[in-house]
């Protein structure tokens, strides 16, 4: 309860019974000052009583609708920890040692995962990845800030996710990709350049530029450690960014984290940023790799 609100509206029925006691005994012929000032006074007293009282009704009953909103969350709370006791309980009843562990792996790996929730970010494992990446492509409103590592074998299960791009472009989704590559022989240059080329034909706006070039740009370094050195990202609307960690043998992802925290989106876009202004057209880098693209 508000003691201040209480207090408030005492103060100010006390006055409301002051001037209805004033108004009360203009109305009368009293014979001394003393009658007039104790009727003033017990009106006053009367009114500050009854705005009080209903003051102190009302903040009772919006008490109650907050201690029933918080005992309905705390039951909603109390529902899902059982389940996790339930769980616990059955684990701990299997004989075999080995499933026993299996499960109990299980249920940590659940756990870690709720905690990750709670610190605003979400695992996904490398068979979920395109399913995330497409929603976040179909979902976007205004814009996509993407990099990709060396992945124009992987890119999608299509190798290049155009029709999801498109649609959304042609939604009024602006999508600008940064190609990170390095330098590994014609095959890969030439990789790139055609799927450039496929992204470019689908409204996506690309640029190049060499992994050690951003390794080795102090502007960036700091906000590249505060994404985990991962260089893989696609921002969303800059309300989220998802964050893929690539195998360095094969290019394939190994796993992604879909992150919402204000601090960690700040970093990538900055990051995102200073690589696209250092980054070449296709142009650029159909010239600077003349002797090897096809």
């Amino acid at each position: 309860m508000n003691t201040m609100l209480l207090l408030s509206s005492a103060i100010i029925s006390l006055l409301i019974g002051v001037i209805f006691g004033v108004i009360d005994n203009t109305k009368k012929n009293e014979q001394t000052p003393f009658s007039k000032t104790f009727h003033i006074a017990e009106k006053s007293l009367i009114y500050g009583i009854l705005g009080l009282a209903l003051t102190t009704t009302i903040s009772i009953i919006v008490s109650m609708g907050k201690v029933d909103d918080t005992l309905t969350l705390l039951d909603k709370s109390l529902k899902e920890s059982d389940k996790y006791y339930k769980a616990r309980e059955s684990i701990n009843h299997i004989e075999s040692q080995t499933m026993q562990k299996l499960f109990d792996d299980g249920l940590t790996i659940i756990t870690k995962q709720l905690d990750d929730i709670s610190l605003k970010k979400l695992y996904v494992p490398r068979e979920r990845i395109w399913k995330v990446w497409g929603s976040l492509i179909s979902n976007a409103q205004k814009e996509i800030l993407a990099t990709n590592l060396e992945d124009w074998k992987h890119a999608s299960q299509d190798k290049t996710g155009l029709i999801l791009q498109q649609n959304a472009i042609k939604n009024g989704v602006s999508i600008k990709r940064i190609l990170i590559y390095n330098e590994e022989g014609e095959e890969q240059i030439n990789g790139l350049y055609n799927f450039a080329n496929m992204q470019i034909s689908a409204g996506v706006q690309v640029k190049f530029i060499l992994r050690k070039e951003l390794e080795t740009n102090f502007s960036v370094q700091d906000d590249l450690r505060d994404l985990q050195e991962i260089l893989d990202i696609v921002i969303t609307d800059k309300q989220s960014i998802l964050l893929s960690e690539v195998e360095p043998t094969t290019n394939t992802m190994r796993w992604s984290y879909l992150i919402y925290e204000k601090e960690k989106i700040e970093s990538g876009i900055r990051f995102w940023e200073r690589a696209w202004n250092n980054a070449l057209s296709l142009t650029d880098f159909k010239q600077k790799y003349s002797d090897i693209i096809k």
